[in-house]
C-alpha cells in the first residue's frame, strides 16, 4: 500500500494515459474518475516486476479497462512527449 500511494502521489493524481484526476467528471458526467495502479507488464507474466516503481503507472478506470494484457504501452512517456510538444507550439 506505501508503494501504491507513492506511485499515485508521484502522478500527481492523474491519468498517465489521458489526463484527467479524481476531481473530474467521467464521460457520463454523473460518476467521478477513479484512479488506478497499473502494472505496465502483467503480474501475471512478469511476476517479477510486480513491485518494481518502473513498472506501475496510473491509469483511471476506464483507460486500465481499455488495455490488454498485451499491451505495454507506458503512458507516462507518451504524456511526457505529448506534454514536450504541447510547450513547443
Amino acid at each position: 500500500k506505501v508503494l501504491r500511494f507513492e506511485i499515485l502521489k508521484e502522478s500527481g493524481g492523474r491519468c498517465a494515459c489521458c489526463g484527467r484526476s479524481k476531481l473530474d467528471v467521467r464521460d457520463d458526467g454523473v460518476s467521478k474518475v477513479i484512479l488506478t495502479v497499473d502494472h505496465i507488464h502483467s503480474r501475471k507474466t512478469h511476476k517479477h516486476l510486480e513491485l518494481e516503481k518502473t513498472n506501475l503507472q496510473v491509469l483511471c478506470s476506464d483507460c486500465h479497462e481499455s488495455k490488454s494484457m498485451e499491451d505495454y504501452t507506458d503512458f507516462r512517456m507518451v504524456r511526457e512527449a505529448k506534454d514536450i510538444d504541447d510547450i513547443g507550439d
